[in-house]
């Protein structure tokens, strides 16, 4: 059996920092082993765990980077087929690009047929959007300027990883020292995914330029930014308790996760349908304990300068 083995090491002094010590993935025709070696500032920790292939092949990609160039020529491609279908009932239509939209104009035997014709085509436009956002794990979502954006569907990603990562849940609780303390599974998952080496995922040489990787992806490439960490994070928290309520906080240049919990004293929070969130920070490589965040996080919630995704 063909075995390749990668290993990436990385020392550091102890200070208040998530640091990874050792990373490494033995491969096979099977699957992957995982073992991760990392400093939190205060502790040592180590963990191991297998990932299938037939597991990993279930768990979704990493985004495309959008494209609206890419999505107004499957919305082009999609009218010029309905626009063959109908030629021969005497309806032509006329397909140009203006700026980043697709329009059209309809040439029919009478007024009504035009308006129903148009119709049909505004309703096959929203159709394609939808099969573009459904594939390609996107979300649309009104800015606080009450403009149309785009965003990742970070809670499907969530949804669509947890049941393959029982594997690190169990790994986690392997190590810690009251196996039922959800604080301790929560501290030692977030130092965890804290310690992974940050990379803002936009180079297209190291990665596909989309500036997020899903929870597979991240494992496998062994580096993630902040939303891409988040999303992990999350992901392990659901395995680990399904029922459990979690906030994507997102930040106007960052993300991380409030999760509903008790909140200690001290712990920051933040509150929704009257329910308090205590922060979690999982970006790295600084250490944050549960209910910390950096100065400019906790100013920006302050100012309200947030948007909240469930998760």
């Amino acid at each position: 059996m063909l075995i390749t083995l990668t290993i990436l090491a990385a020392f550091a002094t102890q200070d208040a920092q998530a640091s990874q010590l050792g990373f490494q993935k033995k491969s096979n025709v099977e699957g992957h082993t995982f073992s991760y070696r990392w400093f939190d500032g205060e502790k040592h920790y180590a963990i191991q765990f297998p990932l299938a292939n037939a597991t990993l092949n279930q768990l979704p990609n990493s985004p495309i980077r959008y494209n609206n160039d890419l999505l107004q020529q499957e919305i082009v491609a999609a009218i010029r087929r309905y626009a063959v279908d109908v030629s021969g009932e005497g309806i032509q239509v006329v397909i140009k690009r203006l700026g980043l939209n697709t329009e059209y104009q309809v040439r029919a035997p009478n007024d009504k047929v035009a308006k129903e014709t148009l119709r049909e085509i505004d309703e096959l436009q929203d159709t394609v959007k939808a099969e573009f956002y459904e594939k390609n794990f996107f979300l649309t979502y009104t800015s606080p300027l009450g403009e149309k954006a785009i965003q990742h569907d970070f809670a499907r990603y969530v949804h669509d990883s947890k049941d393959g990562l029982n594997s690190i849940v169990d790994a986690i609780k392997s190590i810690q020292e009251n196996q039922k303390d959800y604080r301790e599974f929560i501290t030692i998952a977030m130092s965890w995914v804290q310690s992974i080496p940050y990379d803002d995922l936009r180079n297209r040489i190291s990665s596909n330029g989309s500036g997020f990787a899903s929870p597979k992806d991240l494992i496998l490439q062994n580096r993630g930014d902040c939303d891409s960490k988040s999303t992990l994070l999350a992901a392990i928290l659901k395995a680990y308790n399904e029922q459990i309520k979690l906030k994507m906080i997102l930040l106007p240049k960052h993300a991380l996760l409030g999760v509903s919990l008790r909140a200690l004293p001290n712990e920051k929070t933040i509150t929704s349908d009257s329910i308090p969130y205590v922060l979690l920070e999982p970006t790295g490589p600084a250490y944050y304990k549960i209910g910390e965040a950096d100065d400019d996080s906790l100013m920006a919630i302050r100012n309200r300068q947030y948007r909240l995704a469930s998760l």
